[in-house]
């Protein structure tokens, strides 16, 4: 009798053991779906946070681009050694019409240009976002936007394309009041309507 009471008990005790076993595992289980879930969540918050920083600053740097114009007017003596001299300047105001008319005059004067701008995406956190800018030889202007700390596999990006139209007119023969022959060349650039779009 002793026996099986023993034998019992130790039978009990060993039901109670995998039922506890049994419960741990379980418990474990859930709180690991719990924290992937959560994990997902914070992933899925962040991205969207990203995804609604680039956008915002696509739109913004877009609407702060398209329709811009640049209108420069020189004018150089016929002489040999004459220096350019300028006549007059139209550009956008701010750091803006700087950037435009610096890219656009290096590309009349040599090829297509590459530029790294940095942006700042107000937010909590605020996002560091990098704006790599083409402007093409037409002055057409290709810019897209990630965010700064994350890898290029990671990066998720938007797109801004900007059409540009150009002319070049030069009157020659022209002359100064002081009976000297010139020419006079108008240049001017100005930006269609661009688009923004999600490509990765």
């Amino acid at each position: 009798m002793l026996k099986k009471l023993k034998s019992q008990a130790g039978a009990s005790l060993a039901i109670a053991l995998v039922f506890l076993m049994m419960c741990t595992v379980t418990g474990a289980v859930i709180l690991s779906a719990a924290g992937t879930a959560s994990g997902k969540d914070v992933g899925v918050k962040k991205e969207r946070q990203t995804e609604y920083s680039l956008s915002s600053a696509g739109r913004v740097l877009l609407s702060q681009l398209q329709g811009q114009e640049l209108e420069k007017i020189t004018k150089i003596g016929q002489e040999e050694g004459s220096t350019e001299e300028i006549v007059s300047e139209i550009k956008p105001q701010g750091e803006l019409g700087d950037f435009l008319l610096a890219a656009a005059q290096n590309v009349k004067e040599k090829a297509a240009q590459n530029y790294k701008l940095k942006l700042s995406v107000a937010g909590k956190p605020a996002l560091a976002v990098t704006a790599s800018c083409t402007m093409n030889e037409d002055y057409s202007m290709s810019i897209e936007l990630a965010d700064s700390e994350q890898t290029i596999e990671q990066t998720m990006k938007y797109k801004i394309e900007i059409p540009a139209a150009s002319r070049l007119h030069e009157d020659k023969d022209l002359m100064d009041e002081n009976g000297k022959k010139y020419t006079r060349t108008v240049w001017t650039v100005r930006w269609g309507e661009g688009t923004l779009r999600k490509v990765r």
